[in-house]
């Protein structure tokens, strides 16, 4: 089971427990939507006519936008690359980045980059 975390507070966190195959379409999914925002606001910025105060709004989000860091980290299974495949889910390129770069203990040692306040006041649309 995989989980997703549910507010902003370090101490306690509470989980939603899902599937991994929830929770790997639920990571394309808003994969998708990200990369739809970032359009819309780089082409909101090549409008010349912005004023000053929405300009450096747009800036900011797109700031966010870019350097925020996702990642799907779940437990390994036995044969889930095969499970996630009948699915038609693709797991081993995060499979791969989660032994390769530990994202967990990247984020435990730098929370001041964990986005979820940020991401909240941008109001992203979820589907």
């Amino acid at each position: 089971m995989a989980g997703v975390n549910v507010g902003n507070c370090r101490r306690s966190r509470p989980r939603i427990p899902v599937g991994k195959a929830t929770a790997l379409k639920m990571h394309d999914k808003v994969r998708a939507h990200w990369a739809a925002e970032l359009e819309r606001v780089q082409t909101e910025l090549g409008h010349y006519n912005l004023a000053a105060d929405r300009k450096a709004e747009l800036l900011k989000r797109l700031d966010v936008l870019k350097t925020t860091d996702m990642a799907l980290i779940v437990s390994p299974g036995q044969n889930e690359i095969e499970q996630m495949k009948k699915l038609g889910l693709d797991i081993e390129p995060h499979r791969k980045r989660m032994v390769e770069s530990q994202p967990c203990m990247v984020h435990r040692r730098a929370f001041d980059r964990i986005r979820s306040n940020r991401l909240r006041e941008m109001d992203l649309p979820i589907a």
